[in-house]
């Protein structure tokens, strides 16, 4: 599966004081190494992967990357 909008504005801004945002791994709000991509998500029987993609060529884009793996148990 992959989110996102590859480029497409507005930008969804980050509250830094939203109680959420401590589960987040990372987060890249607009003005902080802005970068623009979607997010590849690869699910299996024992595993759940998340990867952020960013797009090449965007003018202004970042260089954010994030990605993250749940193993079954």
């Amino acid at each position: 599966m992959i989110t996102g909008t590859g480029g497409a504005t507005p930008q969804v801004s980050i509250d830094p004081s939203d109680p959420a945002l401590p589960y987040f791994r990372a987060s890249n709000g607009a003005g902080s190494n802005a970068t623009w991509g979607v997010t590849q998500i690869t699910i299996s029987q024992t595993q759940l992967t998340d990867q952020f993609v960013a797009v090449a060529g965007v003018k202004g884009s970042g260089s954010f990357t994030d990605t993250f793996t749940i193993l079954a148990s």
